[in-house]
């Protein structure tokens, strides 16, 4: 009998996730013996949850960043911000200033939901992040796990995918980060930790759709023996920038995307 857990949502109703028997599955479960006891946080993590204003076009995103920013006493430039050179420059403030802290963390992602509306990209899942309460159940990514990866998800899926603190190296490519290796192996990073958090696909897709890939391999193809030197990743393969683990599904998915989208949050997921 498959293993499940529970979403409790702040109207004392409960949600099912069926998980699969698989070693991806089980991972999440045993971590669920900590995080069942550890509060989830939509209102102020709105990047997590799909139907939220910073979405939908407003100037939600704006206003979050520079609120995330006045918090670390950093000025943003409004103007500025269509301009993915004065983005890579607040990633730099990030990296370089970041120490652990929740503030920094939270500043990071709203940079990146500021460059998640100039690319006009839907959000692709609903995401249970204890962001920095898990560091303890974080583990070295298995790269053996790809084998039951996919780059497909249907609504519903339950799955884990790549979270590393820097930037795929699509992204980084797309992004026009510098044409410098040293750089590149700094910040474009292969998946190497896995993190207890869970997403919930909101609907159907195929996450290589608008991905040029040859594009990318051919400006790729000059840096690619040294950054999998570097990271030690020798059978790297550019699908995995999109692979996600599935680990479970939600039978009745349109009741939790419904108490999204009527600001109902989960408030804890137990065992």
């Amino acid at each position: 009998m498959n293993k499940e857990l529970q979403i409790l949502w702040d109207d004392n109703k409960t949600t099912h996730i069926t998980l699969l028997n698989n070693i991806a599955a089980e991972y999440i479960y045993k971590s669920f013996k900590f995080l069942q006891h550890l509060k989830l946080d939509f209102i102020n993590n709105p990047k997590d949850n799909p139907y939220s204003s910073v979405y939908d076009g407003s100037n939600a995103s704006i206003d979050n960043l520079k609120n995330a920013a006045n918090i670390l006493d950093i000025q943003i430039n409004v103007d500025e911000l269509d301009s993915q050179d004065y983005l890579n420059h607040l990633h730099c403030i990030y990296e370089k200033n970041y120490n652990g802290g929740p503030n920094w963390l939270v500043f990071h992602e709203m940079i990146h939901m500021i460059e998640h509306a100039r690319r006009n990209r839907d959000p692709e899942a609903i995401v249970f992040d204890f962001r920095e309460k898990a560091d303890v159940l974080i583990q070295k990514f298995n790269r053996s796990w790809f084998s039951f990866s996919t780059t497909h998800v249907e609504k519903g899926m339950c799955y884990l995918r790549w979270q590393e603190l820097g930037k795929r190296p699509y992204d980084y490519y797309e992004d026009s980060e510098p044409d410098d290796i040293s750089r590149i192996c700094e910040l474009a990073k292969p998946w190497i930790y896995l993190r207890p958090n869970i997403f919930v696909a909101h609907k159907d897709a195929n996450r290589l759709e608008g991905k040029d890939l040859d594009k990318f391999s051919n400006w790729f193809e000059l840096y690619r023996k040294d950054w999998t030197a570097y990271w030690d990743v020798s059978d790297w393969n550019p699908i995995e920038m999109f692979s996600v683990i599935p680990i479970g599904y939600i039978n009745d998915v349109d009741v939790l995307l419904d108490n999204f989208k009527n600001k109902i949050y989960p408030e804890r997921i137990i065992r």
